[in-house]
């Protein structure tokens, strides 16, 4: 089956790149393989990874592991536990455990003769043993889905910094005030003087309340979505030819069904050039402009 999202000439592939595999029930597409295996059990309800400990099963592989890891000592030989917080206790308190340096050594493993005083340090090196991954990068364009710029065409990237600096230097990019459009996004017109609110802004993940099992942090995909999901209610099909993620609203124009989006997510990329003011649709921007500096539009 995957073979088949991946070859089939009927199934919709409007960007040949991002969806080299597309489900074959709905027109969800995806560049890589597990990503679309782990899309076709959310419609079959398999869940392959059990638990083999208790009853638990998932869809997920990396769920399926983080729910339970048996930590057992090999100093004592009589301790056991799936808690890793009991478990750096023990390795703090088991006196069956070989410390050379009761200061160094406040923490040994219960694997190996490996001693620590911190905490996040034994629990780093007991995760080493268990091959557990805990901390997940927070931004998406990191989990395999290569992002390109809507302003030039030619950019893409999967590496954050590189996003940043073409953000930073594309020639491409609306910046009606070189100072405070320093960062432009590079799928809509928002912009920032400062690095770390633009960082948060590209770090957003979003999710449809629909299908519940679409995300993505890329604009373009976003909308194509609203265009295609099955699972939003669309009374007149005319009207409502893209949906919103997050609620019901339905329209038929793109600028602004687009604007509808941007108050979801707090985006204001419409900016006054002459004072601080910002909104999310270009009318109101208009309007400021004419009511408060009408003089200087003279």
């Amino acid at each position: 089956m995957i073979l088949h999202c991946k070859t089939c000439t009927s199934m919709p592939r409007p960007d040949a790149f991002r969806c080299k595999f597309v489900c074959n029930v709905c027109p969800y597409g995806a560049y890589s393989n597990q990503a679309i295996r782990n899309h076709i059990l959310s419609h079959t309800g398999e869940k392959p990874y059990a638990c083999s400990y208790c009853s638990y099963a998932c869809a997920h592989k990396n769920a399926s592991s983080k729910r339970h890891v048996n930590y057992s000592c090999k100093h004592c030989g009589s301790f056991s536990t799936y808690d890793i917080d009991v478990m750096v206790e023990h390795c703090r308190l088991c006196p069956s455990m070989h410390r050379p340096d009761a200061f160094k050594f406040k923490f040994v493993c219960y694997e190996c003769n490996y001693g620590a005083y911190q905490t996040a340090m034994i629990k780093g090196h007991i995760w080493s043993h268990t091959g557990e991954k805990p901390f997940a990068c927070n931004f998406y364009i990191f989990k395999g889905h290569p992002l390109s710029c809507l302003h030039c065409k030619d950019f893409m990237t999967t590496d954050f910094d590189q996003l940043i600096q073409h953000c930073k230097f594309c020639a491409y990019m609306p910046r009606p005030n070189p100072y405070k459009c320093k960062y432009v996004c590079y799928q809509c017109n928002y912009s920032s003087y400062h690095i770390i609110p633009f960082k948060d802004i590209l770090n957003q993940v979003y999710s449809c309340v629909h299908c519940n099992s679409f995300e993505t942090s890329n604009m373009e995909d976003l909308i194509h979505h609203c265009k295609t999901c099955s699972f939003m209610p669309r009374p007149n099909t005319y009207r409502c030819k893209f949906v919103c993620y997050q609620c019901s609203h339905g329209s038929y124009q793109l600028a602004q069904f687009k604007s509808h989006i941007f108050q979801h997510m707090g985006h204001k990329p419409f900016k006054c050039n002459f004072c601080s003011f910002a909104c999310t649709f270009k009318s109101n921007l208009n309007q400021h402009l004419k009511m408060v500096h009408r003089f200087i539009n003279k």
